[in-house]
């Protein structure tokens, strides 16, 4: 028999996600049980090299922006997600990002380059009630509002600049207002390339959450 077709959907489901969405898609076609199963397939995984590497596809990306916004908005409402990984170099322009998920439990943001020079335009706002993994990588340090991460277990942040263009007063609201977004979290783990000493001085005598875990 078709053994394949006969495994529970939950481990269908843990398989696809070691592949990229257009291969889950694909390999549907081999089984008429799974034809239809990518589509409550609750992780997305998208290479955007990929994707590049395709001239006519690097076109239609071009030609068809909003749409693929629409796409990416559609996903995030999605009530099956519960992996998701981004790159904003899908987004040139990218100014606000903006998630809200009641299912999302792992969030990754990779190369998350906002658009333009205004610094203080920058905003990533966050609202994940079941979140329990969040990684970020970006080069500058943007207007964090982080809300309702209450089941929060680990926390990455990395940031290559956080301060050629602010103050230490810019600053340290920004970091306070990350870990205030973070304060129920268990495992958290901060990095950055510049200001540490301003950043230490910071969490050291100001911050309470960071006092009690030291």
């Amino acid at each position: 028999g078709d053994r394949l077709s006969n495994l529970p959907e939950p481990i269908v489901h843990h398989i696809f996600s070691f592949l990229e969405t257009i291969d889950v898609a694909r390999v549907s076609a081999v089984s008429r049980k799974w034809r239809y199963l990518w589509l409550s397939i609750p992780y997305l995984n998208f290479n955007i090299q990929n994707i590049w590497s395709n001239p006519l596809e690097r076109w239609s990306l071009q030609t068809t922006n909003e749409k693929f916004k629409d796409f990416v908005n559609w996903v995030l409402f999605s009530p099956l997600l519960e992996n998701l990984k981004m790159d904003s170099r899908c987004f040139p322009d990218l100014k606000i990002l903006d998630i809200s998920s009641n299912s999302l439990k792992s969030l990754t943001l990779e190369r998350i380059e906002f658009g333009g020079d205004e610094l203080d335009n920058y905003k990533l706002k966050i609202a994940c009630s079941n979140l329990e993994s969040f990684n970020i990588f970006a080069p500058l340090l943007p207007d964090f509002n982080l809300k309702g991460l209450n089941s929060l277990q680990n926390a990455f942040i990395f940031l290559e600049t956080i301060g050629e263009h602010m103050g230490t007063k810019e600053i340290c609201h920004r970091i306070s207002k990350i870990l205030n977004g973070l304060h129920d979290v268990k495992v958290l783990k901060l990095s950055c390339t510049l200001y540490q000493v301003y950043f230490y001085i910071f969490i050291v005598l100001k911050n309470d959450f960071i006092r009690t875990c030291l």
